[in-house]
């Protein structure tokens, strides 16, 4: 970046934040496709030893959050972004081992809860189907050591996700007009990043009695 960028240039790039990890408790962001969780605070001592700076940051919403930075040559502009996020990763404790050492902690208690509520519905005689084959449910599955003992099969809309088996645990992909013909009691929500969107979608499998699993920031069923 250094020897690339003109004196004016600026590279602009945006990642999974670490800081939403952390506050919303979604390990399943951890995966192949995000080598790195960044902050605020370790960009500006990585680009500082290149004489680089952050220009600006501006949180995102999408993909369960995001931050997207802007760096160039050092200005010693003092953007007010920057010192506002890193002020909040201060606050938050981003810069501190224990905090990773309690997220640690509460990503096994996600696991353990989901598990046994799982486990409840399906000794309920519940049909448990899940909802969105994403990079995130591979992790999920997984980590959590879910396989089709506890979930049916994961409908997606995706046609060439269709047909295949999510990787580790194979669960079966099948097409999301299998969820419309036969609803299943439970469906676990590995799309929770589009939870409001798929709620207002699926409100006629909520009044015919459908619930929701999810496990973001914390598990539960919904309604």
């Amino acid at each position: 970046m250094k020897r690339l960028l003109k004196p004016s240039g600026v590279f602009i790039f945006e990642d999974p934040y670490v800081g939403d990890i952390v506050a919303k408790n979604s390990y399943d962001q951890i995966y192949d496709e995000h080598v790195f969780y960044f902050s605020t605070i370790a960009l500006e001592r990585l680009f500082d030893t290149y004489d680089l700076e952050i220009l600006d940051v501006e949180h995102q919403p999408v993909h369960g959050g995001e931050m997207r930075y802007t760096v160039g040559h050092r200005r010693h502009a003092g953007a007010r972004s920057v010192r506002d996020a890193v002020s909040a990763e201060r606050r938050a404790a981003l810069d501190r081992m224990e905090t990773f050492d309690a997220l640690r902690g509460r990503i096994e208690r996600s696991r353990d809860e989901l598990v046994a509520l799982l486990g409840r519905c399906r000794s309920d005689g519940r049909r448990i189907v899940g909802y969105g084959a994403t990079s995130k449910s591979t992790t999920v599955i997984n980590y959590c050591g879910i396989g089709t003992d506890l979930v049916e099969y994961i409908s997606d809309t995706t046609p060439i996700k269709q047909g295949k088996f999510s990787p580790g645990r194979h669960i079966h992909v099948r097409p999301y007009a299998e969820f419309q013909r036969d609803p299943p009691d439970d469906a676990l929500l590995f799309a929770w990043n589009h939870a409001a969107e798929i709620m207002k979608k699926e409100s006629a499998y909520l009044a015919g009695g459908g619930r929701f699993i999810v496990y973001v920031p914390e598990v539960r069923s919904v309604p």
